[in-house]
């Protein structure tokens, strides 16, 4: 499990992005905590390495609010990629312990890294 952090950018502003990407691996969640955060202004962004086409999933929180909406997901393509994700309304995609949850769902070589960018 590995924790993802998200850049906050500034109105008006250059913000370097020095987030450390978090590896997405197989079955296990990679999260970005929304809990003190405006969820809905959060861009993640996953980087995939391989020849593969694995899928990227976000998990539908399925606790709050506006209850279960399903997992939000996409296959990757075969090759190197660069994928946005997001926003997401945090009312049906925040789990209970305030996160979105991101996982690669296939087991197989191909490397998926994410990171976060929140907007003002």
């Amino acid at each position: 499990m590995a924790a993802i952090t998200a850049v906050k950018l500034a109105t008006n502003d250059i913000v370097l992005f020095t987030a450390t990407a978090a590896t997405c691996t197989a079955g296990t969640n990679t999260w970005l905590d929304v809990s003190t955060m405006d969820g809905s202004k959060a861009i993640l962004m996953v980087h995939k390495v391989g020849g593969k086409a694995g899928t990227i999933v976000v998990t539908d929180g399925a606790n709050f609010t506006a209850g279960a909406v399903g997992n939000v997901s996409q296959l990757t393509t075969d090759g190197t990629g660069d994928y946005i994700l997001g926003p997401f309304e945090t009312s049906r995609m925040k789990d209970s312990n305030g996160r979105i949850n991101v996982i690669k769902s296939t087991v197989d070589t191909d490397v998926f890294t994410a990171r976060a960018i929140l907007l003002p």
